[in-house]
Formats: C-alpha cells, sequence, structure tokens
C-alpha cells in the first residue's frame, strides 16, 4: 500500500479499513515452525519455554513476542533478553537469547529498617538475605535470610520445583527467631515479654502461571515468653501450636515499588489442630489486597485487609500462624 495514501481521496470507511489492514500487516510476522532457547548455561529452557505465549505454527506479532520477553526477563536471572528469526533448512525458527546475569546464580542482599513513636521508643532490624539459584536442572533454590536487631530472626527454606516448567514445587522450611512484645493496659505499657519461637513446614505448591502461587502443607511452632521487664507475677507462656497452614499470593503489579497500575492479593488460613500434636484447636484466616491506578501525573494506592478467627475464640497471646514469609 502506497504510504502517500490521502484519506480525502477514498471515502471515510474505506480508509479507515485500508489503514488497519496495513497496521496489522506491519505487526504480524507470520509464523515459525520452532521456538528455540540459545545461550542458556544455567538455565533450563524448559522452565522458560512455559512463560512464552507465543506458539510455533501461529501468526507472530510485535505485541505478543514483546510480552513473551518481559515475561522471560521478569524470572530475574537475565540481564537482557532478545530475539531473532532465521531460515533455516526446511523450517523458520525464532530463537530466544535471553543473556544470564555475570553476577549470579548467588545473591546477596543487605538492608536496614528503623521505626519510632517519638514518644523515646525506638527500634531498628538489620536483615541480610542469601540466595542461590539453579542449584540443579529442575530450578531448585536456597534461601537463607539472617535479621538481627529488636526482631531477631533466622529462617531458610529450600524451594525444589518437581516438574521441567516449574507448575509444581515442594517447599521444606524452618526458622527460629527471638523479639520483645509489649504488654498494655489502658493503653499504657506494663511489661515486655521476651518471645523465643521456633517453626519448621513443609508446603506442597502450584505456580499459578504469571499471576502467583498457591502454598499448603504442614506447620509446627513452639512458643516460650517470659517477663523481660514488669511484675513477675505476669505469667510464663509456653505453647506448642500445629496444624495445616495455607497460603496464596497473587500480584498483577506494574512495578514492584513505585507500581502506576495493577493488583496484589495476598491470603493466608491456618487450621492448629491437636491431632497435629497442637496444645490448643484453632482457626485463623487473613486477607490484604493492594490496588494502583495511575491519572496523568498522579499515582492512587488503596489497600484493604482483615481477618478472623471464625468463631474459634483464638487466644489474643497467639502470634499470627502465616506471618513466617
Amino acid at each position: 500500500m502506497s504510504e502517500s495514501l490521502s484519506r480525502y481521496s477514498i471515502p471515510e470507511a474505506q480508509y479507515a479499513a485500508l489503514r488497519k489492514q496495513q497496521t496489522t500487516e506491519q505487526t504480524q510476522m507470520g509464523a515459525v515452525d520452532e521456538i528455540r532457547f540459545q545461550g542458556l548455561q544455567r538455565t533450563n529452557p524448559e522452565v522458560l519455554r512455559s512463560l512464552v505465549q507465543s506458539k510455533p505454527g501461529e501468526p507472530l506479532t510485535e505485541e505478543k513476542i514483546g510480552a513473551d520477553l518481559r515475561r522471560v526477563y521478569g524470572h530475574g536471572d537475565f540481564e537482557a533478553v532478545d530475539y531473532r528469526i532465521t531460515q533455516e533448512p526446511g523450517k523458520r525458527v525464532m530463537i530466544v537469547e535471553p543473556k544470564e546475569k555475570s553476577w549470579g546464580p548467588d545473591y546477596l542482599r543487605f538492608g536496614v529498617g528503623m521505626a519510632t513513636d517519638f514518644s523515646g521508643d525506638a527500634s531498628f532490624n538489620l536483615l541480610a538475605q542469601y540466595r542461590r539459584t539453579w542449584l540443579n536442572r529442575l530450578g531448585g533454590e536456597w534461601l537463607t535470610e539472617l535479621q538481627i536487631g529488636r526482631d531477631n530472626r533466622l529462617f531458610s527454606e529450600f524451594y525444589q520445583p518437581i516438574d521441567e516448567r516449574g507448575r509444581y514445587f515442594v517447599a521444606p522450611y524452618g526458622s527460629i527467631g527471638l523479639s520483645t512484645r509489649g504488654i498494655y493496659q489502658n493503653e499504657k505499657r506494663i511489661a515486655e515479654y521476651e518471645l523465643r519461637e521456633s517453626r519448621a513446614g513443609l508446603d506442597l505448591g502450584a505456580a499459578l502461571g504469571t499471576w502467583g502461587e498457591l502454598r499448603a502443607g504442614p506447620l509446627f511452632r513452639r512458643i516460650n515468653a517470659q517477663v523481660d521487664t514488669g511484675s513477675p507475677i505476669l505469667p510464663a507462656i509456653t505453647e506448642t501450636s500445629a496444624g495445616v497452614n495455607l497460603r496464596l499470593r497473587g500480584d498483577q503489579m506494574d512495578h514492584a515499588w513505585f507500581p502506576r497500575s495493577g493488583y496484589r492479593v495476598i491470603g493466608s488460613a491456618y487450621f492448629a489442630d491437636k491431632s497435629f500434636g497442637s496444645d490448643n484447636k484453632y482457626q485463623r484466616v487473613e486477607g490484604l489486597v493492594d490496588w494502583a491506578a495511575g491519572f496523568g501525573a498522579h499515582t492512587f494506592n488503596l489497600r484493604a485487609a482483615g481477618g478472623s478467627d471464625l468463631h474459634s475464640n483464638m487466644r489474643s497471646t497467639k502470634t499470627s500462624p502465616s506471618a513466617a514469609r
């Protein structure tokens, strides 16, 4: 079609149809017989293949390929992702070339958090995180976190996919922690408890495409709380809690820290039962939804959160079992 086409030389409806055809011809790139990953050393290409929605034999478009490359890049193991289409004997091939990060597969991160109530009570936490990726061809990962400060905690998890596309996984984990919690009466702090907690669990899970993941599995906790400062007549608390933990997480935000659009959903449920060795039987459910929308230079972020003990008379001394991660 000639680029000098004038909208005034033909009827409006015919002009619109021709422009639509021209745009389609520019964005459609034909079909390929094979989609191949090239240049990978650590990453299993089958894991990435599940992120690519373009299929051999179907017409390709720039929009669909761009979305595929963004999903592959979002896996977190690459510096850049490129592609090219080549003609080989008897077939047409799209080659995807992810460039693996030169500083992996070990990652070390540090963080610091500080808080104050502007009334003389301040606290801080230092965090160090070590993550080792691609321990095996299925994409096994080992994550360890150490936090020191007001809340001391050591957490470790081994994440192991059980199929090449990473749709299902198992994740054993454990943690130990030491922290302080205030006890208040009529808005006045009357004591501080030293809280020691250890936990161990095993999650069975499913990756829900690029939307999020679902986890479920047994969780065992041991809690020991003693008075640190305050009246010595206050009771010490020792309790074992055990049951089934469920967690659902979905994230469709367009940015991890400063989203302009999208939503995030986090839900959890914990069912403690004496058949697992728990001292008490109770339930707890929690949910959180974040929503972001941008309008010109302005962005609105909304959050809604809530929870319930489902009328199981859960004691207020208990700590949320879903707060491990």
